[in-house]
């Protein structure tokens, strides 16, 4: 399960600017790729896409209906 975000992350750019501005469109300028990298320290950027998708992707998967 430690890897379950190489999944999520397939037909995401490679690129961690990219991910950022496809995924979170209007919020880009919110996010910066440094930001991002902090959150994941000592992974490379594929790595940091993937584990960024698995935490979104996982956390909005268990959010409650209001």
């Amino acid at each position: 399960m430690e890897d379950d975000g190489a999944l999520i992350a397939l037909g995401l750019p490679n690129n961690l600017s990219a991910t950022i501005s496809e995924e979170f469109g209007p919020y880009e300028g919110l996010i910066s790729p440094d930001l991002v990298r902090a959150l994941y320290p000592g992974l490379n950027d594929s790595q940091v896409i993937a584990a960024g998708a698995r935490d979104v992707g996982f956390r909005w998967c268990v959010l409650p209906s209001i």
